[in-house]
């Protein structure tokens, strides 16, 4: 029998992040990120009001802190229950954090009909900080790009410039192997703290002028090679700018011997998500995915490595809620 109460679920995307224009700052802004959303994995979660704030399912611990802190920053008194039915893997390099905090948000707003958008919960939370992709991907879905912050400001969302649809025929293949997971919370923030003021300023100029003339213009005309030429190579300058914290252009050998893997076998694009483990691939051609998927199966077998494998689509809406009885 129903309680009366309002019910809602809350779907959303995951999302892969290609990297970031400029870590320098010689312009007087920093960063501009670009990435994608994934239609999997992704967040269910479902919430009502409650007698008592509980969370079951998957990652209940970590969505109870996140959950306590939008109750107080949004100054609500009211307690719920939250059931996560599905999740995305956590430190990854798939925008666990930033997904789950917005569908909670979202969805405590929703049942108390509190008028509050995105941006104003990621802001309440300290999300987006430094790349908008997660938030702009929760909202919008598809390949975005946002246009960094001023140098000067220490808070704040980065303005979206650009959302374009992502081809429907594309496939990514998404790899991740059970290693070191990748740098996140307060480490982050440390090596976030100042400007990368020891790197060369051609890699920015060199970035900005392989998005803005080969990436986006490949991407709005659907030609998928000179995408992938382009994507590949942002990354690999992306690896570049993050040297001192990482490895090498990649996080970890295995990475690399992914990507070397994919590219050597047919994938237009392939690259490191943010900082890993998570890496991926690109092509056309839905079979050529799967047996790729496979092949990186194989080389974690070799390897010694477990490891999760997958195609995907990329997710050209962003997350979804509706009420359930």
């Amino acid at each position: 029998m129903s309680n009366g109460r309002k019910k809602l679920l809350v779907d959303t995307p995951s999302r892969l992040h290609f990297g970031m224009i400029d870590l320098k700052g010689d312009l007087g802004r920093l960063y501009g990120s670009l990435g994608l959303a994934l239609k999997k994995p992704g967040y269910k979660i479902k919430v009502e009001e409650s007698e008592e704030l509980t969370v079951k399912g998957f990652q209940g611990r970590r969505a109870l802190v996140i959950l306590k802190k939008l109750l107080e920053r949004m100054n609500v008194k009211r307690k719920f229950l939250v059931s996560i039915d599905e999740a995305i893997p956590e430190h990854v390099g798939l925008g666990s954090g930033t997904q789950l905090t917005l569908g909670l948000g979202l969805a405590v707003a929703k049942v108390l009909n509190i008028k509050i958008d995105v941006e104003e919960i990621a802001a309440l939370t300290g999300r987006g900080e430094e790349s908008g992709v997660g938030i702009y991907v929760f909202k919008h879905g598809g390949f975005v790009l946002d246009g960094g912050k001023n140098i000067r400001e220490k808070r704040g969302i980065p303005p979206l410039l650009l959302r374009i649809p992502f081809p429907e025929n594309w496939f990514f293949i998404v790899a991740t192997p059970e290693i070191e997971r990748g740098v996140s919370g307060i480490k982050e923030k440390e090596i976030f703290r100042e400007p990368f003021k020891w790197l060369s300023s051609d890699l920015p100029r060199k970035k900005s002028h392989l998005l803005l003339m080969k990436m986006i213009p490949a991407l709005v005309e659907k030609e998928i090679e000179v995408f992938g030429e382009a994507l590949t190579e942002f990354e690999k300058l992306t690896g570049e700018s993050f040297l001192r914290f990482q490895e090498g252009i990649y996080r970890h050998p295995i990475i690399r011997k992914g990507v070397e893997l994919l590219l050597e076998n047919g994938c237009v694009a392939a690259g490191q998500s943010s900082w890993g483990p998570t890496f991926y691939g690109l092509t056309d051609n839905l079979k050529k995915g799967r047996n790729l998927a496979k092949a990186i199966k194989d080389l974690f077998a070799k390897e010694k490595v477990k490891g999760v494998v997958f195609v995907s689509k990329a997710r050209n809406e962003g997350a979804k809620i509706k009420t359930i009885s």
